[in-house]
């Protein structure tokens, strides 16, 4: 893929994402204004609360019309559904929250993923938070909706059906850990031969300085031994001209000599 090419996939990723992470935080935010309000009537009113004003929270915050709020008053009383109902608002806004961070934990890594450094170990740390971010979606609302519904016998209906959708993110999060960290692992050797080949080639250029300094010295070498060697030949000359006149000298001498004593005969 050309770096045009991750660009646009960036930019086209980038703006879905957002408009998503912006909608599920408006609704986070409204959700949560809900929940304070419905705990704070809750507080105020307590067991006196008309039951119109709190179907008007739990038609928002709750899978439930006004004829099932209607029923759990009659069987349960206000005190439990209103308990129950601030406990479910409570755990579903946590939920919200953590769908909102894992959006947000989304973006990063997928900018990392198309123009960042894929193998790196901010990548790597994206995806660790991302799969514990999963954990919590998928985990914490059915606890808190199972220890909601044995204290108040309400709402098991809702524990039973609740939606798992976050094995998903663990299952992708997961998948993208592992592959970070195995590419992560490989640069890190790459890194380590590379790091091995110029601690090779830095000796090797050692070797090579070393080598002409010796070849500068050796030349120096041989120009002085040439030189000496200029010197020598010229005093071996001169005395072997001189022996060479001493033999003369000599010959000349016999020759005279045997001429004298052949005449003396």
């Amino acid at each position: 893929m050309s770096e045009e090419t991750r660009k646009k996939a960036y930019v086209a990723g980038n703006v879905l994402l957002n408009i998503i992470k912006w909608i599920v935080l408006i609704f986070s935010v409204l959700y949560v204004g809900l929940t304070i309000g419905l705990i704070v009537a809750a507080i105020i009113y307590g067991d006196s609360l008309a039951t119109d004003t709190l179907v008007k929270f739990t038609t928002v915050l709750l899978p439930y019309n006004k004829v099932d709020v209607d029923l759990f008053v009659t069987n349960y009383g206000m005190g439990k559904v209103l308990v129950a109902s601030c406990g479910y608002a409570v755990a579903n806004s946590i939920n919200n929250i953590i769908i909102y961070a894992l959006v947000s934990r989304s973006i990063k890594l997928y900018k990392e993923i198309t123009i960042g450094d894929v193998f790196s170990r901010k990548s790597y740390d994206l995806a660790g938070e991302l799969l514990s971010i999963s954990f919590m979606m998928t985990f914490l609302m059915p606890i808190m909706l199972f220890i909601l519904s044995t204290t108040t016998n309400m709402f098991l209906d809702v524990y039973v059906t609740t939606s798992f959708a976050g094995l998903f993110f663990i299952a992708f999060a997961g998948v993208v850990r592992i592959i970070v960290g195995r590419g992560l692992s490989i640069v890190r050797e790459n890194s380590k031969f590379d790091r091995t080949i110029d601690d090779y080639k830095a000796d090797i250029d050692e070797l090579k300085i070393q080598s002409i300094k010796r070849e500068a010295e050796l030349k120096e070498l041989k120009k002085l031994v040439a030189a000496d060697t200029k010197k020598q030949p010229t005093k071996k000359v001169v005395k072997k001209e001189v022996k060479a006149d001493d033999d003369k000298k000599k010959k000349s001498h016999h020759s005279r000599t045997k001429k004298t004593g052949t005449t003396t005969k």
